[in-house]
């Protein structure tokens, strides 16, 4: 019998229209890794110096923490190897160099200064809590990329506009963003496909329903939970891809239930990243 955990490692090997068995599959997984029996989730966490580390930013950062923990415990648990969570508070990045004025200048200028830390060439998540509280060109937050680059490349960078999440939403948002575009750095549109049938990685989301009149987002689908653009799930409605219809999970409430957050990802989500991490790292 094909079990879950064969599934997952024939997906990871790439297999088309087939699924690897038995001691192929662990085979494999041991060889794309070279003997390498630990993989490690690592996040490096800077916020924007006009600002430095605050309340908010440190409760995001420990928020940051727990989830990615949690998640690699969970990717641990069904890996034939260990599985470990990184995430560090970095100092600030200076104002002075970077700029909010597009998402490609945000997103450029951060990456030019973690550079010139002297940060390549690892496969890190470089997530920036940026201080911009009115400016919906940034939105909530942006990803640029994975962690798996190059020498030359300072790996993932991740923008989440806690200015924004904070005055507009409030702390379980700001989570929920920053955990989001971090998430983005594991996943690819193909991985996910392979989980959710679809490209689109807020897709890999849920909204859990414990009780009739209450509407709990996941991470990967917060800013995306509804259709509404302006006050609905979140104040500030995502920009990217998304329909509400299309997420992993989707309990039935009635129409004024509240919404709510939690850190605790998808049951697709943790699948997705199993599968990158598997592949990847």
């Amino acid at each position: 019998m094909t079990t879950r955990r064969t599934l997952l490692c024939g997906l990871a090997a790439g297999v088309a229209g087939s699924v690897a068995t038995g001691s192929a599959a662990g085979a494999h997984l041991a060889g794309r890794n070279s003997g390498v029996d630990e993989g490690t989730v690592t996040v490096r966490v800077y916020p924007d110096g006009r600002y430095g580390w605050s309340k908010s930013t440190l409760r995001v950062a420990a928020d940051v923490e727990t989830a990615m923990e949690r998640i690699a415990a969970r990717v641990d648990g069904t890996l034939d190897r260990s599985v470990t969570a990184a995430v560090t508070r970095e100092p600030p990045l200076s104002s002075d160099h970077l700029s909010y004025d597009s998402v490609s200048d945000a997103i450029e200028t951060t990456r030019l200064a973690v550079a010139a830390r002297g940060e390549t060439g690892e496969p890190v998540c470089h997530l920036l809590l940026a201080r911009a509280s009115v400016n919906r060109t940034i939105g909530y937050g942006y990803a640029g990329g994975q962690v798996r680059v190059g020498a030359d490349r300072p790996g993932a960078i991740c923008l989440a506009n806690v200015g924004a999440t904070e005055l507009w939403d409030g702390p379980r948002v700001s989570a929920n963003m920053a955990v989001q575009e971090v998430l983005h750095a594991y996943l690819t549109p193909g991985i996910t496909r392979a989980v959710v049938g679809s490209n689109c990685e807020h897709h890999l989301g849920a909204i859990r329903a414990p009780a009739p009149d209450r509407r709990v987002v996941t991470p990967m689908a917060t800013a995306y939970a509804d259709d509404t653009r302006v006050g609905g799930e979140t104040r500030w409605h995502g920009t990217g891809c998304g329909d509400p219809d299309r997420l992993s999970r989707r309990d039935e409430t009635t129409d004024d239930a509240a919404w709510e957050h939690t850190l605790d990802p998808s049951a697709a989500t943790i699948e997705a990243t199993t599968l990158y991490v598997a592949r990847y790292l």
